[in-house]
């Protein structure tokens, strides 16, 4: 226990949200200089990061193309929304289940993406 007290009478909040502070600028301007070389490793969690972004908002795209390019299935999830919600002001969590035909409509891109 004497230890955890000496601990925390060397603990300086303020001084030690410098160092921190200090310590990321540091490593966000190493990471800004474009003549740094960077590791294969950093390279391959680049791409994979950019790839599952870039897959994930395509896909959204897509399908929100494809509902506007058919009006009937678009009037068709608004019409679900509309009488689960109500007049509520949001959607809550609780109306997700009941959402049935807007569950097919984000999970059948996902179908067909894998």
């Amino acid at each position: 226990m004497g230890d955890l007290t000496t601990l925390m009478h060397q603990f300086k909040p303020r001084e030690d949200f410098w160092r921190v502070d200090k310590l990321y600028d540091e490593e966000i301007q190493e990471h800004i200089d474009p003549k740094r070389p960077k590791s294969k490793l950093e390279d391959l969690v680049d791409d994979i990061f950019i790839a599952a972004t870039y897959t994930s908002s395509a896909t959204s795209v897509w399908t929100m193309t494809e509902l506007m390019r058919n009006p009937w299935a678009m009037r068709r999830v608004q019409n679900e929304i509309k009488e689960i919600v109500k007049g509520k002001a949001k959607v809550e969590e609780g109306d997700f289940s009941k959402l049935m035909y807007l569950k097919l409509i984000v999970k059948e891109p996902l179908r067909l993406l894998w």
